[in-house]
């Protein structure tokens, strides 16, 4: 079993290696996009590798139509009102039908990257340019893992589904997840509007994520806390790639062979350690944002701790936002009894 788990981390390497020339060559413009999906869609289990690969594009597009629709409102107020109560429904609808939350949580983060971010009010030709270059990042990502798996498990015929352990979810009532929406996404466009700069709104955008994820849980608090650990992490590893061991600054092959063994490591200890899986997995998918969206160098230091301050405090956001919707809830519970 150890065998295949590290078979499984270089086959891993393999396909980040291979999508980073394949987005070298094709000149695309995102390439953390396609990174940051990987993660996510590789799932060595025959029932599932193919599944979430569907519904990771499917999320997207279904997102996309819904941005574009709003696009044509004219009034700030009514279109992030709008998008704040789409946001919120959502994630209503991903508690309900629990079987399709990761099309859902998609719909989220695609409305979080082109609604709320540098794209917010998005009807001119260049945000539809970065919606057709997200999907075709998503769906390039999508394509390498299905056809690798497929040919890795055709061949290994003996292989043995590595499945991740369901995650219990305890439901939040809809009054408390309507309060803590409400509070979370306020905190989100306090952050747009106070801070003109593509490079905290990307990380307003981070946080959308970060509410989708966390927010539907009845206590959020732990996986508020495992967030926090991992966006701390996240910051430490990039500040490291950005300083003391810039990759930019590598020949392409080296660059691309250390990107991908640092992913295929990562990816061998989220299979090795099923329990925190997520860990692992959400790890790589924030480093790669926080590397994106970051200053270049670490010269700017103060730029660099902007963003992450951003990310805290979205995050501490979160978590008034859980303690207050509680309070609300519990107060208007004692004088219905």
């Amino acid at each position: 079993m150890k065998k295949e788990k590290i078979y499984l981390g270089g086959l891993f390497a393999l396909i980040v290696t291979l999508l980073l020339y394949v987005q070298n060559a094709l000149n695309l413009p995102h390439t953390e996009w396609g990174l940051l999906s990987l993660p996510l869609l590789f799932i060595p289990s025959k029932q599932h590798y193919i599944q979430k690969s569907f519904e990771r594009i499917l999320g997207t597009l279904i997102g996309i139509v819904i941005i574009l629709s709003l696009s044509l409102i004219h009034s700030p107020f009514i279109y992030f009102s709008l998008l704040a109560l789409v946001v919120i429904s959502l994630g209503h609808l991903s508690i309900k039908y629990r079987k399709h939350f990761y099309v859902f949580f998609m719909v989220n983060i695609t409305l979080g990257i082109f609604g709320l971010g540098k794209f917010a009010l998005a009807d001119s030709m260049g945000a539809i340019k970065e919606m057709q270059s997200r999907v075709v990042e998503i769906s390039l990502a999508a394509i390498l893992v299905i056809v690798i798996v497929y040919i890795f498990m055709k061949l290994k015929k003996g292989y043995i589904d590595i499945e991740q352990p369901p995650r219990k979810v305890e439901e939040v009532s809809h009054l408390q997840f309507f309060l803590r929406g409400v509070i979370a996404f306020s905190s989100f466009l306090m952050i747009y509007y106070l801070f003109d700069n593509i490079m905290l709104q990307g990380g307003a955008t981070m946080l959308t994520i970060l509410l989708a994820s966390s927010s539907i849980h009845k206590n959020p608090v732990p996986e508020i806390v495992m967030n926090l650990k991992i966006i701390v992490l996240a910051f430490l590893t990039v500040f490291l790639l950005k300083s003391a061991f810039p990759v930019n600054l590598l020949e392409t092959p080296i660059a691309y062979t250390f990107i991908g063994t640092f992913f295929g490591v990562i990816m061998y200890q989220s299979l090795n350690d099923i329990k925190r899986s997520m860990f692992y997995r959400l790890y790589l998918v924030i480093t790669t944002v926080v590397y994106a969206i970051s200053s270049l160098s670490t010269s700017q230091p103060l730029s660099f701790g902007m963003v992450m301050g951003v990310f805290v405090f979205g995050i501490i956001m979160l978590f008034v936002g859980h303690h207050i919707s509680q309070y609300v809830h519990q107060k208007i519970e004692n004088k219905l009894q």
